[in-house]
């Protein structure tokens, strides 16, 4: 008889109200993705019902259990679960949680249902976050499962709820477990004694598979492909964590180090210093007698490179010395550049231009030596600003060029986006404001394409500042604010700094002097704290001092400084109204105005792209600069407008 899932004593329930309840849906739902032609009846519904009730309307429980009726009926399903339940009491496990006795009866009865190769597979599988099909082949074969089951096991699995699918990255299919199935599995794999086998496999599996990329990151390969291969990156984070502890549990030190190694581009491309330098602290201070010299002197190395923005300089600095002397005593050429390479950028923060000068092209030196395109790029960067320092623009112009030439030949956009950057910088300092603007969207392109924050950000502020040299006030307010909002979630405080010492600059322009003297407050507090003063606060607070004087100046420094980071944040990114003021008058580009009279006309991003050869990004990012300064939020409202500009 049909039953109310629900009550303390179940009472007969129509079909038509079974279908109310969402535990009951989800049941249908999953039992006809496993059995086509399956529906719910007059017959059945009560079964169901009773089924959802009995499992709590947990729905990972009533998931599996939905699963089995490929092969059993849903009274069968019924008294098997109500067998296991019995069991599990009478095993002496009535003490458990309700929750925890749901489920752990739901996965031993399936997993009881397996066969003896599902069952091994399943084990096994718990040692990856996530994994794709060669990787499976790879670590889980042998023993009972061979490498051509793999595949139909996968299927197996998933019918029956205890693997599912989690993503598709770059056309590879990727799965997961539960955490309650993977925990489930792990501990069946310890009591199977082949743990520890299991997870040397992934551990060469990744060694292997890292090494290898990073090489071929060395050589031409497609930017399609180096994308592919970060967004891959980006998805086996969690893996590559869980392998480095694995190991070091395990005392295989010098296997951690190579996975930290093959790691660099993608941590430098990245901008994961904070948790790269985490993972290498940890594993360089293992057994540092015992690793192997060339790979302790490329950590140290790396470890340098990636405390750079997020240490004090001292710190940094002995890093670097480490890494050096490290390197020296082995001969790691690759080790000494990269160092090296840090080492100059440190002397051109201190302003020891001589200093850095010699770093640098040392640096340099070593990086072709060692076929580094990587540390060539950092090299010829900090030649660039060395350069700027000194007062050479068309000598950094040339190190920039070189470094364009280098990432062009390996076809590595991210390179040659950094040096767009530069360019465009130095064009805004000799006022060629319309050359520095397409140099800067250039590389805002491919840095949002990449999803790189800091470069994002660090581009967004030069943007917005050359807005406001032009006296484009309100046009600086959107890539400004960009700029903090990307700082702020990339974690690097310093970036935050710089964000609000900008954002100070356009309170100033906007006459909030007070609001500047806040921004600039908190600014200096992250620089003390980071042990990275700037000369830009100092003038901040000088420039806030002329207008409104020394009292008010001095109230308005400390007003945000009490203040969560987060909430400093928010008001940042609060701007006052303009209503009052007078409205700056609307410029559109010629190219954001031939955008615009595309998209009155109808067409799409894609058909404008295709029209004027641009990317579909670059279209989009036009249209959305449009609307920004137009004050619009539609492409209707455009209707008219080029008719209204041609009156005007």
């Amino acid at each position: 008889t049909p039953t109310d899932p629900y009550s303390a004593d179940p009472a007969p329930l129509p079909r038509r109200d079974a279908q109310r309840y969402e535990s009951v849906r989800l049941f249908v739902t999953r039992a006809h993705a496993a059995r086509s032609g399956f529906e719910m009846t007059r017959e059945n519904s009560g079964y169901i019902a009773e089924i959802c009730r009995l499992l709590d309307g947990m729905p990972l429980a009533i998931e599996l259990a939905a699963a089995r009726v490929r092969v059993l009926s849903v009274q069968q399903i019924l008294r098997r679960l109500d067998d296991r339940f019995q069991l599990l009491t009478s095993d002496g496990s009535g003490g458990l949680p309700p929750r925890q006795r749901t489920l752990r009866a739901v996965l031993e009865w399936s997993h009881d249902l397996l066969s003896e190769p599902e069952r091994a597979l399943l084990h096994r599988l718990s040692v990856f976050g996530t994994w794709y099909l060669e990787a499976a082949e790879d670590v889980c074969s042998g023993d009972g499962v061979d490498p051509a089951d793999i595949l139909p096991l996968h299927f197996s699995l998933l019918d029956k709820s205890l693997i599912v699918v989690d993503a598709e990255i770059e056309g590879t299919a990727h799965y997961r477990l539960t955490e309650t199935v993977r925990a489930y599995a792990a501990e069946h794999l310890a009591e199977g004694g082949g743990e520890d086998e299991r997870w040397a496999r992934y551990l060469e599996f990744c060694v292997s598979r890292l090494e290898e990329a990073a090489e071929n990151s060395r050589s031409p390969l497609g930017w399609p492909e180096r994308l592919a291969h970060l967004r891959l990156l980006d998805h086996h984070r969690e893996n590559h964590a869980r392998v480095v502890t694995w190991a070091l549990s395990r005392g295989r030190v010098d296997e951690a180090l190579r996975v930290c190694v093959a790691l660099r581009p993608y941590w430098l491309v990245r901008d994961l210093a904070a948790e790269g330098g985490r993972v290498l602290e940890t594993v360089l201070a293992a057994d540092p007698d015992g690793q192997s010299p060339w790979l302790r002197a490329r950590a140290l190395a790396l470890q340098a490179e990636l405390r750079l923005d997020v240490d004090v300089a001292p710190r940094v600095s002995t890093l670097a010395m480490c890494a050096l002397e490290a390197a020296r005593a082995c001969r790691e050429a690759g080790a000494a550049a990269s160092a090296l390479a840090t080492m100059a950028a440190l002397a051109l923060r201190t302003n020891a231009l001589e200093e850095g000068l010699g770093h640098a092209e040392r640096a340099l030196a070593w990086a072709e030596q060692a076929g580094d395109p990587l540390t060539e790029a950092t090299a010829l960067g900090v030649l660039a600003q060395l350069a700027r320092r000194r007062g050479e623009p068309d000598r950094a112009v040339e190190h920039l060029r070189h470094c364009i030439e280098l990432g062009e030949k390996l076809h590595d956009r991210w390179s040659v986006a950094r040096s767009l950057h530069v360019l465009g910088s130095i064009a805004a300092e000799q006022d060629d404001f319309e050359r520095a603007r397409e140099l800067f969207a250039e590389a805002l392109t491919v840095f949002e394409e990449l999803g790189a924050a800091p470069a994002t950000a660090h581009c967004s502020r030069e943007l917005g500042r050359l807005y406001l040299a032009e006296g484009r006030i309100l046009e600086a307010r959107e890539p400004l604010a960009s700029c903090l909002r990307v700082s702020f979630t990339s974690g690097q405080r310093i970036a935050v700094a710089r964000a609000m010492e900008a954002l100070g600059e356009l309170a100033l322009a906007e006459e909030e002097a007070e609001r500047a003297a806040a921004l600039a407050g908190v600014a200096a507090d992250l620089r003390t704290a980071l042990d990275r003063p700037s000369a830009e606060t100092v003038r901040l607070r000088s420039a806030v001092e002329r207008r409104v004087g020394s009292a008010r100046t001095v109230n308005a420094w400390n007003a945000w400084r009490s203040l969560p980071l987060e909430q400093v944040r928010d008001r940042a990114l609060a701007f006052p109204r303009v209503s009052d003021r007078p409205a700056e008058p609307v410029t559109l580009t010629p190219r954001e105005r031939e955008i615009a009279e595309l998209a009155e006309q109808g067409l799409s991003n894609r058909e404008i792209a295709d029209r004027l050869t641009i990317s579909q990004a670059t279209a989009a990012r036009h249209i959305a600069n449009i609307f920004r300064k137009l004050s619009i939020s539609s492409r209707t409202q455009l209707t008219g407008w080029t008719s209204a500009q041609e009156q005007t």
